[in-house]
């Protein structure tokens, strides 16, 4: 073999381990795109998702200070019925212990005699 030979050959091999290169290369880059228009779209559907989860708190605040409000209402509802029964319970109590005054009504007999 000449040397013109070999140094072709070798040309060419190296002209297709750089085409080798140069084509995993590419596949690298177009994966690579690939990649980060799949992290973007994560990106936006996480920014969505913290803007749900913001909106979820808010709602929840509400809720519980509706609720707690409710239950406000209902304990003072409850402790009005309670004290209300306590007072008639009392006033019965009271009545029924403290012996009647003298409100009898005494009669007043008038003997009549007849004119003799």
């Amino acid at each position: 073999m000449s040397l013109e030979t070999k140094g072709d050959m070798k040309l060419q091999d190296m002209h297709s381990d750089v085409k080798e290169v140069t084509e995993l290369m590419r596949n690298n880059y177009i994966k690579v795109e690939e990649r980060d228009g799949k992290l973007k779209d994560l990106e936006e559907r996480s920014d969505v998702l913290l803007q749900k989860s913001d909106a979820f708190v808010k709602t929840t605040k509400t809720v519980m200070t509706h609720q707690n409000r409710r239950n406000r209402k209902l304990n003072l509802i409850i402790i009005g019925i309670v004290v209300v029964i306590l007072v008639i319970v009392l006033v019965v109590i009271v009545y029924f212990t403290i012996p009647a005054t003298a409100t009898t009504t005494t009669t007043n007999t008038h003997t009549t005699t007849a004119p003799k």
